[in-house]
């Protein structure tokens, strides 16, 4: 059986974009399923008393984030571009992701996403934005917008949050393995790492 991470992200997140770009490949090298399972962290930021989000009502936070994502993207070889429009839409970007999680495309998809933010400096989550990245991954935007209308997805909208809620995590991006919780794009080598160890006996 293969080894299994859960990735929990919200398309709003600007940390997300690291784990975006560097998960996939470093989960292939390691022999570990990743499943993509987007959801509402305003939800749960809401009922932990930031309705406004983690970085709105603290300035110097959100300066800071700002040049941490710069020098950590740097770090990475990735491209980097300050997002003046922050925070942006997200929720369409999400539900598209559980349909590509669904049918296999959900890597291109949301990499182009955020492609078309850090590198094109396109407003995420604009319509125009995402139809050009659910094309760059090989499907039709008037097929995808029709499924994703529907109510199996927004079920698997909820659902994610609940679980997002269950295994208590406050941030994006998280990874879950085997109940365990990772938290930040720092932590991705740490939750492959656990999950691989699970996988072969080595458990902790």
């Amino acid at each position: 059986m293969a080894a299994q991470l859960d990735f929990f992200l919200s398309y709003g997140s600007t940390y997300t974009y690291l784990a975006v770009m560097r998960l996939p490949g470093l989960a292939k090298a390691a022999g570990v399923e990743v499943v993509w399972r987007p959801f509402s962290l305003a939800d749960l930021l809401a009922e932990a008393g930031f309705a406004d989000g983690p970085f709105a009502p603290f300035p110097n936070k959100l300066a800071y984030m700002w040049r941490d994502l710069e020098r950590r993207a740097r770090k990475y070889g990735l491209p980097f571009t300050k997002r003046p429009n922050y925070p942006w839409p997200y929720k369409e970007a999400g539900l598209i992701a559980i349909l590509a999680q669904k049918e296999g495309w959900v890597v291109p998809f949301s990499q182009q996403v955020y492609r078309a933010a850090f590198e094109r400096g396109e407003v995420l989550g604009a319509p125009e934005s995402l139809q050009a990245a659910i094309q760059s991954a090989g499907q039709e935007p008037a097929r995808v917008m029709d499924v994703i209308a529907g109510a199996e997805i927004a079920g698997d909208w909820a659902a994610n949050t609940e679980a997002a809620r269950e295994h208590k995590i406050f941030g994006v991006p998280s990874f879950v393995v085997a109940g365990e919780l990772f938290w930040g794009d720092d932590r991705i080598e740490d939750a492959l790492d656990w999950a691989t160890a699970k996988t072969t006996g080595e458990g902790r």
